[in-house]
């Protein structure tokens, strides 16, 4: 499935970051992050990762950030704005 594919790359690399669409076909993103943060492999724990999403609701914003989302860009957004995002997590 989708969701084991990318915990397998996740597990296997060793990323600075990690981009990644809330909307995602197979899982919530937020969710999907918990599990992220969940692995048994501490580097994964503590790799960034910036969500993007359209979301724009407080409420929703809480739910990503307290599921293990570090930052939040919400579309549309420019490149500049994505490349400061990623620039603070590095």
């Amino acid at each position: 499935s989708g969701s084991e594919n990318i915990i397998k790359m996740v597990t296997d690399n060793n990323y600075d970051f990690i981009l990644m669409d809330i909307n995602l076909p197979f899982i919530q993103g937020h969710e999907f992050a918990k599990i992220i943060r969940e692995l048994p492999v501490k580097r994964i724990r503590t790799t960034p990762i910036l969500g993007i999403t359209a979301h724009t609701f407080e409420n929703d914003i809480v739910l990503f950030t307290a599921h293990g989302i570090d930052k939040i860009l919400i579309k549309p957004f420019s490149k500049k704005e994505l490349l400061t995002a990623i620039d603070s997590l590095l």
